[in-house]
């Protein structure tokens, strides 16, 4: 019984996150997706750890301005710092790993967030040879591997996905596949990812190839 306790108190003791004075600084700017506008009054958190339990926050001034000074986690092991922010109709485009070596470490690292619901992707898919328009052709979107939607072309070939909310990490805003399925034509598919200098906002057009048999 004893040696369970004193495993699962060296267990919660590595875990826990915690933060003490020292010189060392995290700071940067809120901005909304994909503008760049500043975003002012914005609650943001920091933690340290994969998985922080506990944080230190502040709010972002009237210029999206934010900063953590004189603070360094506890338990050294970690060398990582979560820095994510949270404002209502928004939803973050990315959750950033710090890394802290040195007592002075110092990091600018600006938050991305996007409307929730933002995201627009359409196009029109029709034959290789002709122009003409595929209708019922079947439509999946992925993201880092997840199916997110599926849909179907319309008479006029034309396909859009609408209202595609982007998630509160890393990975949602890359790895996208499109992929285009139609009885008798060959499978198209389209990678792509969304970067903070683009609109997310995207036109792709298909031209499928006839299978010959």
């Amino acid at each position: 019984m004893k040696k369970t306790i004193l495993i699962f108190f060296i267990i919660s003791m590595f875990l826990m996150t915690g933060f003490t004075a020292t010189g060392m600084k995290v700071y940067g700017t809120v901005l909304e997706y994909p503008k760049g506008t500043p975003l002012s009054n914005t609650k943001v958190f920091l933690g340290s750890g994969l998985m922080p339990l506990s944080f230190i926050s502040t709010t972002s001034n009237e210029s999206g301005y934010y900063e953590f000074s004189n603070f360094q986690y506890v338990h050294k092991a970690w060398k990582i710092f979560r820095v994510f922010a949270s404002r209502s109709g928004y939803e973050m485009m990315a959750s950033t790993l710090v890394h802290g070596d040195d007592p002075a470490f110092e990091k600018k690292c600006d938050l991305w967030l996007a409307h929730i619901g933002s995201g627009h992707i359409y196009g029109v898919i029709q034959t290789k040879i002709g122009g003409l328009a595929i209708r019922d052709a079947n439509v999946d979107l992925f993201c880092a591997g997840n199916l997110i939607q599926t849909i179907s072309t319309s008479g006029t070939g034309r396909y859009e996905f609408s209202n595609i909310n982007l998630g509160g990490n890393l990975i949602v805003r890359n790895n996208f596949c499109i992929i285009v399925n139609k009885i008798h034509f060959y499978q198209e598919r389209y990678l792509f990812d969304i970067g903070l200098d683009g609109k997310f906002e995207i036109q792709k057009d298909f031209n499928l190839r006839l299978k010959i048999f």
